[in-house]
């Protein structure tokens, strides 16, 4: 029977994975006439009678009740897991967003250890795999010498953030794609003022973005240009530094203050959520969407979401969006922060009711293990049967079958609601195009964080100070609610909440990195 935990809007994918996933309610127990009972939290409404559910439920011998958190955002999503958490109902298995929360339910003493060789022993494909793209990652799992969880490593953030533009507007205004950060300066007043969209009003602005709690990256590849990378550790003359708090940054915080006060950014950028964002972009109402994922702003039928493209080329046919790699700057520095494999991928940790009787932690584990990495059960998992949902065309890649070329008919059939990982290996090479995914990648120029987001004791004191001083400075240099001319108090601001002590730590995990 499925219980609604919140019923909101659909939930933001990104990429093939879903934002949060629990199983719990009540206890629930294998039975020797009967299957193991395992209670799952989907971002997404998927139906009781799903068949992809019914298939894993036959094949596994359990019965998967269901559970709905399909928040708006990654933040509201983060909110109701910690509601669920706190409520004292056992909880089998659920998500830690990063090391931060995953500490803190530790500490709580409401997430069971999970020897790694538990892991090794049900999921060895699963461990391999981990272990391949990055053996550091178990680290983001530990606290205080114990493993808490399984780390879902995700090898496509290294290369995936690009920007995104109506290259149908560039053809109406005779310009060609931008390169460096002069031309795409002249795009984005072209796009204000020279009417791109043939309406003839000045209806339209250069670019926008949505803000999200603690997030700064919405104009990464414009500090880019500019040699300067907010909210990761960069290496400069070889000393660590914090992109955020660099000269360079002002350098380009002093630009997009002149773009916002000539009207070329919409006005409500810093107030818009993702949702009305995206409506905007559907409308046609900017043409530029200045830090994206590849798949995201490219066709689903390539690779997974298309929720930046589908719809629009669906509300207009002669829409033409196109990915592009970030500008050249004045000093010939490009590129816009890149993403580590623990950056946004969760962390799978179980209640810690199950620490003294792991049936159930072993039963996930052997499922995961064989879903994720065979051929069969990749394909199907993600896309349904042969000949209902999708069907190969001649060069062997998948094409959707009317109705489930709809995000919402897949999801009905049980698509998209996995919140870990596939075996890239494996999947891609059964379903994708490798040469167009090698042409997007190409495109995601730019760093990532130079200690790879390692899980800093200091972030957990100071994080959330240091995100909030930074977003609502970042919003008010742009909009020129603050001068720039206070940018060096604003620094000692950052320094004096923790910074200091978030540097000095972050240079010592450096070094003992080189």
């Amino acid at each position: 029977m499925k219980k609604m935990v919140a019923v909101l809007t659909a939930a933001l994918m990104l990429g093939p994975v879903g934002l949060a996933f629990a199983a719990g309610g009540q206890e629930a127990a294998s039975t020797p006439d009967g299957p193991m009972e395992l209670t799952v939290l989907y971002t997404y409404d998927i139906p009781d009678d799903a068949p992809i559910t019914r298939r894993i439920e036959e094949h596994f011998n359990v019965r998967l009740n269901t559970l709905n958190n399909a928040a708006p955002n990654r933040a509201e999503n983060i909110q109701v897991l910690q509601l669920l958490v706190a409520s004292g109902d056992p909880i089998d298995a659920f998500i830690a967003y990063d090391h931060n929360m995953l500490r803190r339910f530790a500490e709580q003493g409401v997430i069971a250890e999970v020897p790694i060789e538990l892991i090794r022993e049900e999921a060895p494909r699963m461990y391999a795999y981990v272990n391949q793209i990055d053996p550091n990652a178990w680290a983001f799992t530990n606290v205080d010498g114990k493993n808490y969880g399984f780390p879902t490593a995700w090898p496509l953030g290294d290369a995936s953030r690009v920007m995104s533009i109506r290259a149908d507007w560039l053809d109406n205004l005779g310009m060609d794609i931008p390169t460096t950060l002069d031309e795409l300066e002249a795009v984005l007043y072209a796009f204000r003022n020279d009417d791109p969209n043939q309406s003839g009003a000045r209806d339209t602005y250069g670019m926008s973005f949505y803000q999200t709690p603690g997030n700064i990256q919405m104009f990464a590849p414009i500090y880019g240009a500019f040699g300067a990378h907010p909210q990761i550790f960069q290496v400069k003359d070889g000393e660590l530094v914090w992109g955020s708090i660099l000269p360079e940054t002002k350098e380009a915080l002093t630009l997009l203050n002149k773009w916002y006060t000539d009207g070329i950014i919409d006005p409500s950028f810093f107030v818009d959520n993702i949702n009305v964002f995206r409506e905007k972009w559907y409308a046609g109402n900017f043409g530029l969407i200045p830090d994206t994922w590849w798949w995201t702003a490219g066709p689903s039928e390539m690779y997974f979401s298309g929720q930046f493209y589908d719809p629009l080329v669906q509300a207009n046919p002669d829409a033409r969006p196109l990915t592009i790699p970030p500008p050249v700057g004045p000093r010939g520095d490009q590129g816009m922060r890149q993403r580590t494999v623990m950056e946004v991928i969760p962390m799978i940790v179980f209640g810690s009711h199950l620490e003294n009787d792991d049936a159930k932690i072993r039963k996930w584990f052997n499922i995961w293990d064989e879903l994720l990495n065979t051929e069969e059960w990749s394909v199907f998992i993600y896309h349904g049967d042969e000949g209902i949902t999708y069907e190969r065309r001649d060069d062997g890649f998948l094409e959707w079958i009317p109705p489930y070329d709809t995000f919402e008919k897949r999801a009905e059939y049980g698509m998209n609601y996995f919140p870990w990982v596939p075996n890239y290996d494996i999947y891609d090479t059964a379903t994708k195009d490798g040469d167009w995914i090698a042409q997007e990648r190409a495109k995601a120029i730019g760093p990532m964080d130079a200690i790879s987001g390692y899980p800093l004791r200091a972030w957990g004191e100071y994080k959330v100070a240091l995100d909030t001083i930074e977003e609502q400075n970042f919003i008010r240099f742009i909009t020129g609610a603050r001068p720039l001319s206070q940018w060096d108090q604003f620094v000692e601001e950052w320094m004096n909440a923790g910074g200091r002590q978030v540097l000095e730590e972050a240079r010592q995990v450096y070094a003992q990195m080189q």
